[in-house]
């Protein structure tokens, strides 16, 4: 570990990405794949990307450019999903 307060570290269960923690100052934002968000909503990984084009949900670049969404945000979109 370096250091870098923007190090990321995979968690992992199974063998299987859950998320990337990465440090936010003194606190951890959980950040999910494009796949997990896709899964857990029940469509593509293209419609994901186009949520997160059009701003629906907030998409954070890692590095490698790739998008990643906060947990906390997909688990309030789910619950607002299975209100309506």
């Amino acid at each position: 570990m370096s250091g870098c307060k923007y190090e990321s570290v995979l968690t992992t269960v199974g063998g299987a990405c859950l998320g990337i923690h990465m440090p936010d100052t003194d606190t951890h934002r959980k950040l999910l794949p494009i796949g997990t968000v896709a899964a857990a909503f029940g469509v593509s990984v293209p419609t994901v990307r186009a949520w997160g084009d059009a701003g629906k949900l907030s998409v954070i670049r890692t590095p490698g450019n790739q998008r990643r969404f906060l947990e906390s945000e997909v688990n309030a979109a789910l619950e607002a999903e299975r209100a309506s």
